[in-house]
Protein backbone atom coordinates (compact mmCIF):
# COMPACT_ATOMS: atom_id res chain seq x y z
CA UNK A 1 0.00 0.00 0.00
CA UNK A 2 1.25 3.58 -0.92
CA UNK A 3 2.23 5.17 2.27
CA UNK A 4 1.79 8.73 2.37
CA UNK A 5 5.04 9.68 4.45
CA UNK A 6 8.02 12.12 3.29
CA UNK A 7 8.41 10.03 -0.54
CA UNK A 8 4.66 10.96 -1.07
CA UNK A 9 5.16 14.57 0.24
CA UNK A 10 8.41 14.77 -2.43
CA UNK A 11 6.37 12.88 -5.07
CA UNK A 12 3.47 15.63 -5.38
CA UNK A 13 6.14 18.83 -5.29
CA UNK A 14 7.88 17.47 -7.96
CA UNK A 15 4.54 17.28 -9.95
CA UNK A 16 4.11 20.51 -8.83
CA UNK A 17 0.85 19.66 -6.93
CA UNK A 18 -0.67 20.83 -3.59
CA UNK A 19 -3.83 20.55 -1.41
CA UNK A 20 -4.42 23.82 -0.09
CA UNK A 21 -8.14 24.06 2.10
CA UNK A 22 -9.99 26.98 -0.15
CA UNK A 23 -9.57 30.60 1.48
CA UNK A 24 -12.03 32.97 0.74
CA UNK A 25 -10.17 35.81 -1.13
CA UNK A 26 -9.57 39.02 0.38
CA UNK A 27 -11.75 42.06 -0.77
CA UNK A 28 -10.44 45.49 -2.13
CA UNK A 29 -11.07 48.52 -0.25
CA UNK A 30 -14.68 49.61 -1.56
CA UNK A 31 -15.83 53.15 -1.56
CA UNK A 32 -19.52 53.69 -2.06
CA UNK A 33 -21.63 56.91 -2.92
CA UNK A 34 -24.84 57.36 -1.68
CA UNK A 35 -27.12 58.23 -4.31
CA UNK A 36 -30.45 59.39 -4.86
CA UNK A 37 -32.08 56.93 -7.26
CA UNK A 38 -33.41 53.96 -6.71
CA UNK A 39 -31.72 50.18 -7.32
CA UNK A 40 -34.32 50.31 -11.20
CA UNK A 41 -36.14 47.05 -10.95
CA UNK A 42 -40.02 46.31 -10.36
CA UNK A 43 -40.96 46.32 -6.44
CA UNK A 44 -37.38 47.27 -5.19
CA UNK A 45 -37.54 50.58 -4.23
CA UNK A 46 -34.10 50.43 -1.95
CA UNK A 47 -32.00 53.29 -2.92
CA UNK A 48 -28.56 52.57 -4.61
CA UNK A 49 -25.06 53.05 -4.15
CA UNK A 50 -22.23 54.62 -6.29
CA UNK A 51 -19.16 51.36 -6.56
CA UNK A 52 -16.44 53.99 -6.76
CA UNK A 53 -15.70 55.71 -10.08
CA UNK A 54 -16.04 59.63 -10.01
CA UNK A 55 -17.97 60.75 -7.03
CA UNK A 56 -21.41 62.28 -8.24
CA UNK A 57 -22.26 65.57 -8.75
CA UNK A 58 -24.51 67.36 -7.14
CA UNK A 59 -26.55 67.84 -3.96
CA UNK A 60 -29.74 66.34 -3.35
CA UNK A 61 -31.64 65.32 -0.01
CA UNK A 62 -33.51 62.13 -0.48
CA UNK A 63 -35.97 60.84 2.22
CA UNK A 64 -36.30 62.37 5.85
CA UNK A 65 -38.72 63.05 8.66
CA UNK A 66 -41.09 65.59 9.76
CA UNK A 67 -40.09 65.43 13.75
CA UNK A 68 -42.03 68.77 14.25
CA UNK A 69 -42.96 69.30 18.45
CA UNK A 70 -41.98 65.17 19.13
CA UNK A 71 -40.68 65.08 22.63
CA UNK A 72 -37.34 62.83 23.06
CA UNK A 73 -36.38 59.69 22.75
CA UNK A 74 -38.15 58.34 19.80
CA UNK A 75 -37.20 56.42 16.62
CA UNK A 76 -38.57 55.99 12.99
CA UNK A 77 -37.42 54.21 10.30
CA UNK A 78 -35.84 56.00 6.74
CA UNK A 79 -38.12 55.20 4.06
CA UNK A 80 -36.95 56.04 0.32
CA UNK A 81 -40.59 56.30 -1.09
CA UNK A 82 -41.76 59.32 1.54
CA UNK A 83 -40.94 61.53 4.69
CA UNK A 84 -41.67 59.99 7.38
CA UNK A 85 -44.80 61.78 9.45
CA UNK A 86 -44.13 62.35 13.18
CA UNK A 87 -46.68 60.33 14.10
CA UNK A 88 -44.31 57.60 12.70
CA UNK A 89 -41.82 57.85 15.92
CA UNK A 90 -41.76 54.98 18.31
CA UNK A 91 -40.57 54.56 21.60
CA UNK A 92 -38.12 51.85 21.12
CA UNK A 93 -35.81 51.35 17.56
CA UNK A 94 -37.94 50.51 14.41
CA UNK A 95 -34.73 48.81 12.79
CA UNK A 96 -36.09 45.62 11.85
CA UNK A 97 -34.64 42.29 11.27
CA UNK A 98 -35.92 42.11 7.48
CA UNK A 99 -35.25 44.48 5.13
CA UNK A 100 -37.96 46.37 3.02
CA UNK A 101 -37.51 46.78 -0.09
CA UNK A 102 -41.22 48.16 -1.03
CA UNK A 103 -41.19 51.22 1.14
CA UNK A 104 -37.13 51.35 0.74
CA UNK A 105 -35.47 51.31 3.89
CA UNK A 106 -32.36 50.52 2.96
CA UNK A 107 -29.53 51.62 0.34
CA UNK A 108 -27.86 48.30 -1.59
CA UNK A 109 -24.79 47.71 -3.33
CA UNK A 110 -25.11 47.18 -7.04
CA UNK A 111 -23.48 43.98 -7.63
CA UNK A 112 -22.87 41.26 -4.98
CA UNK A 113 -19.52 40.28 -3.82
CA UNK A 114 -17.62 37.28 -2.72
CA UNK A 115 -14.79 36.69 -0.27
CA UNK A 116 -13.52 38.42 2.71
CA UNK A 117 -13.81 42.29 3.92
CA UNK A 118 -11.08 42.75 6.50
CA UNK A 119 -11.44 43.47 9.98
CA UNK A 120 -11.02 47.54 10.47
CA UNK A 121 -12.56 50.12 10.49
CA UNK A 122 -15.94 50.96 7.87
CA UNK A 123 -16.27 55.12 7.68
CA UNK A 124 -19.48 56.62 7.13
CA UNK A 125 -19.67 60.18 6.25
CA UNK A 126 -22.86 61.15 6.24
CA UNK A 127 -25.30 64.57 6.44
CA UNK A 128 -28.44 66.09 7.25
CA UNK A 129 -30.24 69.30 6.95
CA UNK A 130 -33.68 70.89 6.81
CA UNK A 131 -36.11 72.61 5.21
CA UNK A 132 -37.24 74.23 8.36
CA UNK A 133 -35.46 74.57 11.42
CA UNK A 134 -35.80 75.62 14.97
CA UNK A 135 -32.98 73.52 16.72
CA UNK A 136 -34.30 70.27 16.37
CA UNK A 137 -31.73 67.74 17.41
CA UNK A 138 -30.71 63.76 16.78
CA UNK A 139 -28.95 61.21 14.90
CA UNK A 140 -29.02 58.29 12.89
CA UNK A 141 -28.62 54.68 14.04
CA UNK A 142 -28.00 51.88 11.23
CA UNK A 143 -27.85 48.16 10.44
CA UNK A 144 -25.51 46.54 8.28
CA UNK A 145 -26.88 43.62 6.40
CA UNK A 146 -25.79 41.03 4.00
CA UNK A 147 -27.98 39.89 1.22
CA UNK A 148 -28.44 36.83 -1.41
CA UNK A 149 -30.97 38.89 -3.36
CA UNK A 150 -30.75 42.82 -4.15
CA UNK A 151 -34.00 43.12 -2.66
CA UNK A 152 -32.93 42.01 0.52
CA UNK A 153 -33.74 38.48 0.03
CA UNK A 154 -32.09 35.79 2.32
CA UNK A 155 -30.23 38.82 4.40
CA UNK A 156 -28.31 38.24 7.46
CA UNK A 157 -27.68 40.75 10.02
CA UNK A 158 -23.88 41.84 10.30
CA UNK A 159 -23.76 44.98 12.31
CA UNK A 160 -25.45 43.27 15.89
CA UNK A 161 -26.36 46.47 17.79
CA UNK A 162 -27.73 49.38 16.03
CA UNK A 163 -24.40 51.69 15.19
CA UNK A 164 -25.22 55.57 16.42
CA UNK A 165 -23.56 58.03 13.98
CA UNK A 166 -22.62 61.28 15.97
CA UNK A 167 -25.89 64.09 16.96
CA UNK A 168 -26.68 67.14 14.80
CA UNK A 169 -28.33 70.07 15.82
CA UNK A 170 -30.81 71.90 13.10
CA UNK A 171 -30.11 75.25 13.95
CA UNK A 172 -30.50 76.63 10.36
CA UNK A 173 -32.61 75.64 7.11
CA UNK A 174 -30.40 74.27 4.24
CA UNK A 175 -27.47 74.04 6.11
CA UNK A 176 -25.47 70.67 6.15
CA UNK A 177 -24.70 69.04 9.42
CA UNK A 178 -22.46 65.94 9.54
CA UNK A 179 -23.73 62.91 11.29
CA UNK A 180 -20.51 60.38 11.09
CA UNK A 181 -19.92 56.83 12.14
CA UNK A 182 -17.02 55.03 12.29
CA UNK A 183 -18.25 50.89 12.83
CA UNK A 184 -15.29 48.76 14.05
CA UNK A 185 -16.13 45.37 12.54
CA UNK A 186 -14.73 41.82 12.75
CA UNK A 187 -14.08 40.29 9.27
CA UNK A 188 -16.86 39.93 7.06
CA UNK A 189 -17.40 37.47 4.59
CA UNK A 190 -19.30 37.67 1.57
CA UNK A 191 -20.56 34.42 -0.81
CA UNK A 192 -21.71 36.49 -3.46
CA UNK A 193 -24.10 39.33 -1.40
CA UNK A 194 -25.31 42.46 -1.69
CA UNK A 195 -24.37 44.76 1.26
CA UNK A 196 -27.64 46.82 2.96
CA UNK A 197 -27.36 49.70 4.88
CA UNK A 198 -30.83 50.27 6.93
CA UNK A 199 -31.25 53.71 9.07
CA UNK A 200 -33.25 55.28 11.41
CA UNK A 201 -33.90 58.99 13.12
CA UNK A 202 -33.28 59.11 16.88
CA UNK A 203 -34.85 62.41 18.34
CA UNK A 204 -32.41 64.14 20.90
CA UNK A 205 -34.44 67.13 20.82
CA UNK A 206 -38.02 68.32 19.78
CA UNK A 207 -37.93 71.16 17.37
CA UNK A 208 -40.46 73.86 18.46
CA UNK A 209 -42.71 74.48 14.91
CA UNK A 210 -44.90 71.56 13.44
CA UNK A 211 -42.99 71.88 10.32
CA UNK A 212 -39.14 70.98 11.68
CA UNK A 213 -38.15 68.06 9.55
CA UNK A 214 -34.79 65.93 9.24
CA UNK A 215 -33.58 65.37 5.47
CA UNK A 216 -31.12 62.91 4.82
CA UNK A 217 -28.41 64.43 2.32
CA UNK A 218 -26.53 63.05 -0.53
CA UNK A 219 -23.24 64.37 -2.31
CA UNK A 220 -21.27 67.24 -1.40
CA UNK A 221 -22.40 70.80 -1.28
CA UNK A 222 -20.29 74.08 -0.96
CA UNK A 223 -17.56 71.82 0.52
CA UNK A 224 -19.03 69.70 2.62
CA UNK A 225 -17.12 66.04 2.46
CA UNK A 226 -19.17 63.82 -0.11
CA UNK A 227 -21.36 61.31 1.72
CA UNK A 228 -20.14 57.90 1.24
CA UNK A 229 -19.32 54.45 2.74
CA UNK A 230 -15.32 53.18 3.23
CA UNK A 231 -14.69 49.68 3.84
CA UNK A 232 -11.99 48.02 5.03
CA UNK A 233 -9.91 46.12 2.58
CA UNK A 234 -6.83 45.01 0.82
CA UNK A 235 -5.12 43.87 -2.71
CA UNK A 236 -5.53 39.93 -3.29
CA UNK A 237 -2.33 38.15 -2.48
CA UNK A 238 -0.64 36.68 -5.53
CA UNK A 239 2.04 33.46 -5.62
CA UNK A 240 3.60 34.12 -8.88
CA UNK A 241 5.85 30.41 -8.81
CA UNK A 242 4.34 28.35 -6.50
CA UNK A 243 6.59 25.58 -7.06
CA UNK A 244 9.65 28.07 -5.55
CA UNK A 245 7.79 28.27 -1.81
CA UNK A 246 7.06 24.21 -2.02
CA UNK A 247 10.95 23.69 -2.77
CA UNK A 248 11.71 25.49 0.30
Amino acid sequence: MFAFRRPARRYWRKLGHVFVAPVPPPLAQKTYYFLNSPVNFSGNNFLALQDGGIPPSGSYDEGGWFVGTTAPTVYSLFYATAERLAGTFQGSTTLTANPDHTNGDCYVTPAPLSGTIPAGNWVFTMAVDANTAHGQAGHLQMRVFAATGQDGSGARLLSGSPLVTGSATLATAYVIYPTDLVWNAPAVTLANEYLLFQMEWVIETAGSDASDDVRFHIGSYLGSPMTSIVTPGTAPVRIANLRHYLRR
